[in-house]
């Protein structure tokens, strides 16, 4: 199992990847996801050689597109601009994926014009796109799945089942955090007994695990206490 963190997940505590590096391996996590929540995020985004390198080195690197690409640009040249960057960060770093939300996919043949591997995360309940809905896309994008378990509790308690099952062999890596059935992302160590059973049959999954719990500044406290939770309830 690799065990792995959002940069979303610590961005209050406003680190540079140096920061982001030296906590993983204190941790002795199996990589990153590098989540670039916005355009200017992205275009902000620089890394130096030694950076580069001990990215590289991780088992599993990640990238999430910005949260809004599709509805918050201007015109298909912006996010064109976007899923090059996009593209140019995920070679450089080896990432095995491309995360992309469900609300706001750039179109298909936007898409096409790049070398990277796009999965699609479903929503919380708010986003409104429902797993009928989200499997429509799924298959016209002819996409991998990223399961995201708080947001399917927003749904239902059986709403992790469902997407397994829906999407058996498409899932491609899970974003983890506990959920009290809102859209947020407690610590996985407070998750409830209701919460832990909607997720019970992922035990022994061999999909690469995204820690995406929103910690507080500089809380490695929680964070390691996550990390251990997780080792527990995974690993049968």
């Amino acid at each position: 199992m690799l065990i792995n963190l959002s940069t979303g997940s610590i961005y209050k505590w406003n680190g540079d990847v140096g920061a982001f590096l030296a906590l993983c391996k204190k941790m002795k996590l199996d990589g990153l996801e590098l989540m670039r929540s916005d355009k200017k995020s992205l275009d902000n985004f620089t890394l130096s050689g030694s950076d580069l390198e001990e990215l590289k080195a991780f088992k599993y690197m990640s990238i999430h597109a910005p949260f809004r690409i599709a509805d918050n640009s201007a015109d298909d040249a912006e996010i064109l601009s976007q899923l090059s960057a996009i593209e140019s960060l995920y070679k450089k770093v080896n990432a095995k994926a491309v995360v992309f939300h469900a609300t706001s996919l750039p179109r298909l043949d936007l898409l096409k014009k790049f070398d990277f591997k796009f999965i699609i995360e479903n929503t919380y309940r708010g986003g409104g796109i429902g797993i009928d809905d989200f499997e429509k896309i799924v298959g016209e994008y002819g996409s991998d799945v990223c399961l995201d378990v708080s947001h399917a509790y927003t749904w239902s308690e059986k709403e992790s089942l469902f997407y397994a099952t829906r999407f058996k062999g498409k899932i491609a890596e899970i974003h983890l955090s506990a959920s009290n059935g809102e859209h947020e992302h407690p610590p996985f160590s407070e998750a409830s007994p209701e919460f832990l059973k909607s997720i019970e049959f992922l035990k022994g999954t061999d999909i690469p695990i995204i820690m995406e719990s929103d910690y507080n500044s500089k809380d490695e406290e929680t964070l390691t206490k996550d990390i251990t939770s997780i080792k527990e309830f995974f690993i049968k």
